[in-house]
């Protein structure tokens, strides 16, 4: 996902829907290995087991998938690039969200947000996004949000998601 200048892998895990954005400086390989591994340690620290990730054709990701299925320190994991006209619709569908909320909340500013804090304002987006139940939750995800899911423990709206950003 590229904002206002910054760079940010999403990552979209399924099934409960939980998204995860790392931020990075630029497309190279050796940034996206970087965020990839950082996102994987996330979840392998969250007990998530990771069996199996989609992307798109960026530029730097393809040398991470050669990287993954050559190297051997993602074991087990399929990496599967999609068709160059393709799009990974879960991914795609999150960074709409995404910089729909975060340009909304730049654009009800009432001063010029820095570009380095750009970083900031999209992970604590990120966060809220992942505290909120979703209206189609469904199976075991239903009538938790994803952070519930995600962290096995409940969360307190007057603690967890009380400030708006800013505040």
């Amino acid at each position: 996902m590229n904002l206002i200048k910054n760079l940010f892998p999403i990552a979209v895990v399924k099934p409960f829907k939980y998204l995860i954005v790392t931020p990075i400086q630029n497309k190279s390989a050796e940034h996206w290995r970087t965020a990839v591994i950082k996102q994987l340690k996330m979840l392998r620290g969250h007990e998530v087991s990771v069996k199996q990730i989609n992307s798109d054709r960026e530029s730097g990701i393809k040398v991470v998938v050669e990287w993954m299925m050559g190297d051997g320190v993602i074991h087990g994991i399929l990496p599967e690039l999609t068709g160059a006209g393709e799009a990974v619709q879960p991914a795609e569908r999150a960074i709409r969200l995404v910089k729909e909320r975060v340009r909304s909340v730049i654009r009800g500013l009432p001063f010029v947000l820095p570009t380095m804090l750009v970083s900031v304002i999209v992970e604590y987006y990120v966060q809220r996004i992942n505290g909120l139940r979703s209206s189609v939750s469904n199976g075991e995800l239903s009538g938790r949000s994803p952070l519930e899911k995600m962290t096995w423990g409940a969360l307190d709206a007057r603690k967890d998601l009380s400030l708006a950003f800013g505040h």
